[in-house]
């Protein structure tokens, strides 16, 4: 979160110059909460995910 500004100066083949001013300005954003902790798979999930290598091995040697 924050603003900042930088000014920028032109000049032209003919030696006329021009400036401006560029403002930005940056809002922060919404922090998302997930129920449950930071976590988004349950235990049921993580522990089918952590056997599949072993469900694959036992596939490829039969």
């Amino acid at each position: 979160t924050g603003a900042d500004s930088c000014v920028l100066t032109l000049t032209d083949g003919d030696g006329d110059t021009d400036t401006a001013t560029i403002s930005v300005t940056v809002n922060s954003a919404d922090e998302i909460k997930l129920p449950g902790g930071s976590s988004s798979m349950d235990l049921w999930s993580l522990s089918l995910l952590g056997s599949l290598p072993l469900l694959l091995r036992r596939r490829r040697r039969s």
